[in-house]
């Protein structure tokens, strides 16, 4: 089964409370610089402080570089597709209009490093 999916950042404490504020879930550290934010009886995100040379945190003023050069999406289903967008955009992430496909709504979303993924939640009736 899937445990986690690992993202490392250049700003981990940022990253780790972005997406527990985004998703709702819980988070626990267990070591410093690594946080586990846990979907309930799920697989859920592991956030890793990336070392310096690896990745460096943008400055603040600087607009939000989507990073949509990488091979995975995490995509993550929500209860609402409208509260959820406004949470990313609230926590300091962008999103992209919404769109529809077989009875759901999709919202491809960046965190504050510009991460790529996938909200979405089923379409209103």
């Amino acid at each position: 089964r899937l445990a986690h999916t690992l993202i490392f950042a250049a700003d981990h404490p940022r990253l780790a409370a972005f997406y527990a504020a985004v998703l709702g879930w819980p988070r626990t550290e267990p070591a410093e610089g690594f946080t586990i934010v846990g979907a309930p009886a799920a697989a859920g995100i592991a956030v890793h402080q990336a070392p310096p040379h690896a990745l460096s945190a943008p400055p603040a003023d600087a607009p939000l570089a989507w990073r949509e050069d990488v091979a995975l999406k995490p995509c993550f289903e929500v209860d609402d597709l409208d509260a959820g967008c406004a949470a990313v955009v609230a926590h300091g992430g962008a999103t992209r209009p919404a769109w529809r496909w077989a009875a759901r709504r999709y919202a491809e979303c960046a965190d504050p490093e510009g991460n790529v993924f996938q909200l979405s939640a089923p379409d209103a009736p």
